[in-house]
């Protein structure tokens, strides 16, 4: 792999930061000449993989993630209705498997490991109003 340098800030390094939790991932990451070679910001989000920690807590349980169908300048994490690309919102959390069988029975939704819900529908959930959001 080969990367083109900036004429004004060489190699252009980054320090990656955790999408999920916004801590640095104890990286660094040469991004070279970017676009009108702009200097790269010190920390910068460049994908959805989660850090270390993130990791060990996303495997305790089954993850919800927030989405929207607006592009927030990041790629899409999936797809939605319609095969529609979804973007996420930042929202998240990590319940137990039991408690994501219990609240999607019924849905015709398949628990899985990550699951992809409407911001406003997970935001929902997260204040206790869980009744009839799903």
């Amino acid at each position: 792999m080969s990367i083109r340098l900036s004429k004004e800030h060489g190699v252009n390094p980054t320090i990656p930061v955790c999408f999920w939790c916004g801590e640095g991932k104890n990286e660094i990451a040469l991004l070279g000449k970017l676009k009108d070679d702009k200097k790269a910001p010190m920390y910068t989000v460049l994908d959805y993989e989660p850090c270390d920690k993130c990791k060990e807590m996303f495997k305790k349980g089954v993850l919800l993630v927030g989405v929207q169908y607006t592009s927030n300048g990041l790629p899409a994490i999936g797809k939605g209705d319609n095969n529609k690309p979804v973007y996420p919102t930042g929202t998240h959390a990590v319940v137990t498997k039991e408690w994501a069988a219990k609240a999607f029975s019924g849905t015709g939704a398949e628990v899985c490991g990550v699951n992809l819900l409407d911001d406003d529908v997970l935001q929902r959930m997260m204040s206790g109003k869980e009744e009839n959001v799903v």
